[in-house]
């Protein structure tokens, strides 16, 4: 049907770094994301090229909080060097870190972090709350809510959620290798059957799922953030989410005028929740959400 192009135009896109815990040895903990909005302080930490001030300030943030980590140390126990171990599924990489460089490495921060106050890219509502993370392992209760959110093909979101899966082969391989690696909670993926057939049916993973979020690159495009947030039935048309093919041209040309509201479930401070929230804010921004998985 016709109606089915309208809103069947929207597509993907991947690099940046690591989280932690309060350990003098610290482990890659989450999956990091930054909404890329081209503000005074991300050109500035890049000297002109907000793409790198953005991987800077992700740098900085994360030397402030292995700084926190390492004084704690350095006052138990006079240590003042850390040891950070990013884990990833092909293995684990370590590196030595003084406290001096530490503290040379975010000093920056306190200088413009005024600037954050008001920011439309401010999901946080602190200063650089453009950036965040989802910690490792991913809560089996927090895949299982996405997955349960998941459209049935019946509605635009359901629909664009199987064409993108057969379009764009999320076949969730390199979440399996994720979740082998302890990075998931669960054992085994979460599903739900989004359209039932006679002799078959269409059922959706949380591997399938997350890969459209964790595995198609570092910069989540606005129209990709929109895409999965229709997965989940997050956006909402005049208050409510279109639950029909009917309702298919409406949703598009919201989308394209980006006037949906954004629909959470439970806590909006949980991960995910706002992982959510930066997604709806990068589209309504009109830019990449920075994704490292």
């Amino acid at each position: 049907m016709r109606h089915t192009q309208y809103i069947y135009n929207i597509c993907l896109s991947r690099t940046i770094s690591t989280h932690l815990r309060s350990s003098p040895t610290l482990k890659r903990m989450g999956a990091d994301f930054i909404v890329h909005f081209q503000c005074e302080t991300k050109t500035n930490f890049g000297e002109g090229d907000a793409l790198e001030g953005s991987q800077k300030l992700l740098a900085m943030l994360k030397a402030r909080s292995r700084l926190e980590v390492l004084k704690e140390a350095a006052a138990r126990t006079g240590q003042t060097t850390i040891k950070v171990v990013r884990m990833t599924p092909d293995g684990q990489q370590e590196e030595e870190i003084s406290l001096e460089a530490l503290e040379e490495a975010s000093t920056p921060l306190e200088e413009n972090k005024e600037r954050c106050q008001g920011c439309d890219a401010n999901v946080l509502g602190i200063p650089y709350g453009c950036v965040g993370f989802v910690p490792y392992p991913v809560r089996a209760e927090w895949e299982t809510a996405l997955v349960n959110r998941l459209q049935s093909v019946e509605t635009p979101g359901g629909f664009l959620l199987a064409s993108a899966v057969r379009d764009f082969n999320y076949d969730g391989a390199n979440i399996k290798r994720m979740r082998e690696a302890g990075m998931f909670e669960a054992k085994v993926a979460p599903s739900k059957v989004i359209q039932k057939k006679f002799f078959s049916s269409t059922k959706i993973t949380g591997d399938q799922l997350f890969h459209a979020i964790f595995s198609v690159g570092g910069a989540l495009n606005p129209d990709h953030c929109s895409m999965v947030l229709s997965f989940i039935g997050a956006l909402e048309v005049g208050g409510r989410v279109p639950s029909s093919h009917v309702e298919a041209v409406a949703f598009q040309q919201a989308l394209g005028a980006r006037n949906a509201t954004l629909k959470l479930e439970g806590d909006p401070e949980q991960p995910v929740n706002t992982l959510l929230r930066a997604m709806f804010r990068a589209w309504k921004l009109n830019v990449p959400l920075l994704m490292d998985a």
